[in-house]
Parts: structure tokens; C-alpha cells; sequence
């Protein structure tokens, strides 16, 4: 009769950490494509449990929403790519990771009374770790990634540089190979001339004029850029 409690025990226990291991889906809308580790293709619907290896796609206009701990989400908006690498449970921390291959995704890290929540977003080039933190990341593979800050400190790091933080209405940027602009390079291009940080005045003018002032527009009047 003990062991046939620990083994009824240890089937629980297996459920509820699958279960609180998974990246809810709590909202979908348009066009959404998922593809499992198995290579299956299907149309996730709210309630759904999406495991690691898990890809999503985006179509225009379209988004889906996960839940990842009570008050912590990520929003995979239109037109947009991702892996759902891993999520850990150990003791007080949920531990997120997920891969950007291409669009927009937007976190939200919130820390409960019972556990603290790390999202992590890897994408090409670098990688930003959000606690208690909010914030988004635009991601083009031609021109780079911007990430901005909405509440807290994000932890970025890129190949060549070992580590920065923004913090609530900071903006940086990791262009292709690595190379970081920081929150200042954003602030001198808006209250002065030609911003310090580009290797030359072609490649601010790449990054302002042809990929960050598309991500900045409303999203009504373009489609990030691909206009």
C-alpha cells in the first residue's frame, strides 16, 4: 500500500509539472501555424499546451499570446517566427527561453508571491533576459534586432559585447555580426545631428531611415518594415 502511494504520487507530480512546464496558449488571432517536434502541423487554439521544440509562424495581422506563469506572457505579433526552446521549473523560478528567428515578440516577466519568472529571447547574434521586466524586441534579419524596454531592466548581451542593460524607455539595438548600439545612439539621432555609435553615417541612416523608423510607425500605415 506505501509504494503504491509513492507511485500514484509520482504520477501526480509528473502531471503537474508537464502541465506548468508548457507555454499556454490564451489567445489567437488570424493566421497561426504551429509545427511540434514531430514535424506536425496544426492550428493552435486557445487552452492548448505547446511543448518545447514546438515552432510557431505568423501571418499578417495575426498574433498568439502565452502564458507562461500568473501574469507573464509572450506575444508572438503578426508576421513573426519563433522556437519554444525550453521551459524549466526549479523551485521558486520559471525559466522561459525562447529562439526569434524573424518578427516581433513582446514580454511580459512578472515575479508572484510563490515564484519568480526569467524569460530569455535568443536570437541571431544575442540574447535578452527579462525579470520583472516588459518590453519587445523587432527583429529583421537583414538589419538587426531593437530592443526596448517598457518596465523594469533587461539584461542584453551580443558576440561583441559582454553584457548592457536598458531600463523602462530604453532602446538598443544588435546589428548583423553582433555589434551593439546603445540607448544613447537612439537619443542623439532624435536631439542632434549625426549619433555616435555607427562605424559611418551610411550605416545610421541604414538602421534609421530603412528599418527603425518602419518599427516606430503606427502599425496601421506598415507592416514592420515591409512595405
Amino acid at each position: 500500500m506505501y509504494k503504491l502511494i509513492i507511485v500514484i504520487f509520482m504520477f501526480s507530480s509528473l502531471h503537474i509539472f508537464s502541465q506548468s512546464a508548457s507555454f499556454k496558449v490564451i489567445e489567437v488571432k488570424g493566421t497561426v501555424d504551429i509545427k511540434d517536434r514531430l514535424g506536425e502541423w496544426k492550428a493552435p487554439v486557445e487552452g492548448d499546451f505547446l511543448l518545447n521544440g514546438t515552432e510557431i509562424f505568423t501571418g499578417l495581422h495575426s498574433h498568439i499570446s502565452l502564458e507562461i506563469g500568473s501574469e507573464s506572457y509572450i506575444t508572438v505579433n503578426q508576421l513573426s517566427n519563433i522556437m519554444l526552446d525550453a521551459m524549466r521549473v526549479q523551485k521558486e523560478l520559471i525559466s522561459s527561453e525562447i529562439y526569434l528567428v524573424n518578427g516581433f515578440v513582446i514580454v511580459n516577466a512578472k515575479d508572484t508571491d510563490s515564484y519568480k519568472n526569467k524569460v530569455t529571447v535568443s536570437f541571431m547574434d544575442g540574447r535578452a533576459v527579462f525579470k520583472k521586466a516588459g518590453g519587445e524586441i523587432y527583429l529583421r534579419k537583414e538589419y538587426g534586432a531593437i530592443i526596448t524596454a517598457g518596465s523594469g531592466s533587461i539584461s542584453i548581451t551580443s558576440q561583441l559585447v559582454n553584457a548592457y542593460t536598458i531600463r523602462k524607455g530604453e532602446r538598443c539595438a544588435i546589428l548583423p555580426g553582433g555589434k551593439q548600439l546603445t540607448n544613447e545612439y537612439f537619443l542623439m539621432h532624435n536631439i542632434t545631428s549625426p549619433a555616435i555609435g555607427a562605424n559611418s553615417e551610411m550605416e545610421g541612416d541604414l538602421y534609421m531611415s530603412r528599418f527603425h523608423n518602419f518599427y516606430t510607425d503606427s502599425i496601421n500605415s506598415n507592416d514592420y518594415g515591409t512595405r
